[in-house]
């Protein structure tokens, strides 16, 4: 039991126990104690004493002082807390509800508008600066699976032929990140002075090439690699279906073998939609709240694995 501080009360450091146990933000701890001050001073006395016709009183008063709908809900979901939590008096907040917050359109500068603030700019630097900060717009990204492209080592290839009109590749993740699974996204690298409807255009044409040679490349490896095209896949599939510990980078590298051998006709096991589920709950964060709970690094691994077995195992059960 963590001591009392000197100067809090015991029924503060509960509620800062409380929070502490659940790991909330150190901002998110200030911001509930300061909400719970500021409702003790309105009451004048201990709010565990606080009834509720008192909550109810209190949120009038923060709406008749023009409380803001965000504040006067950050304000709720502080008294919850520590009703609910702390003082383990749910029935309190009967009375107080939280505001549904207006949602408004941001202001849209006319072409006239920005040409006008733009020349207004004291200098070329500042007008640069502008003209690049209104002139970006819309990025428009494909996701593609392209494991035959990998195997046959032609990917580079079709990465320096998008460089060239002015197309980015990056990884599963998006910026900076690497491509993990044999997934890969295409977007647009110039927005400055393309209108949505050039960029998505751009996009659109492209695409359709780089499918057509992921789907060569496929035909290359059944007619000319399909016993060790085959062995992979079984070995993936296998090691799915048995391993103890299983990085997340591991089983996206391992279910992009299984996913190319469903689309190439090599394993009838799984149908390419389970695949596709397992690589999303695979992910450490979805994984977590499959399980409802968090866990570390080692943890996620095993739980990982274990989630793989036991998935493949309905899947193998439903077919047969």
């Amino acid at each position: 039991m963590t001591h009392t501080s000197q100067g809090i009360s015991p029924l503060r450091q509960r509620m800062i126990d409380d929070m502490r146990m659940r790991k909330l933000a150190p901002k998110t701890q200030a911001g509930y104690v300061r909400v719970v001050r500021q409702f003790t001073a309105f009451l004048g006395r201990l709010p565990d004493t606080a009834t509720v016709e008192d909550l109810r009183r209190y949120q009038l008063h923060l709406v008749d002082h023009g409380i803001s709908p965000v504040s006067l809900n950050a304000a709720i979901t502080g008294l919850k807390f520590f009703f609910e939590i702390t003082l383990n008096q749910p029935a309190l907040m009967a009375r107080m509800q939280p505001v549904r917050v207006p949602h408004t359109l941001p202001v849209v500068l006319s072409p006239d508008e920005v040409a006008r603030l733009i020349a207004a700019a004291g200098n070329l630097k500042h007008q640069t600066a502008l003209s690049v900060a209104y002139g970006t717009g819309l990025r428009a990204s494909v996701m593609l699976h392209l494991p035959a492209l990998v195997l046959i080592k032609q990917i580079e290839k079709v990465f320096r032929a998008l460089q060239k009109i002015n197309l980015a590749v990056r990884g599963l993740y998006g910026e900076g990140s690497r491509a993990s699974g044999d997934f890969y996204q295409i977007s647009n690298q110039v927005t400055l002075g393309k209108s949505e409807t050039t960029i998505i255009n751009e996009i659109r044409d492209v695409i359709p090439q780089i499918i057509s040679y992921e789907r060569q490349a496929r035909q290359t490896l059944t007619r000319e690699s399909r016993p060790a095209v085959l062995d992979k896949v079984r070995r993936a599939y296998g090691t799915l279906n048995n391993a103890e510990m299983m990085t997340s980078e591991e089983t996206m590298d391992l279910l992009s073998s299984v996913r190319l051998g469903v689309n190439l006709g090599l394993i009838d096991d799984i149908n390419i939609l389970e695949v596709n589920e397992l690589f999303i709950h695979t992910q450490p964060a979805h994984l977590q709240k499959l399980l409802g709970k968090e866990l570390d690094s080692e943890e996620r691994n095993s739980e990982r694995a274990r989630f793989l077995r036991n998935r493949l195992r309905e899947i193998n059960n439903h077919m047969n």
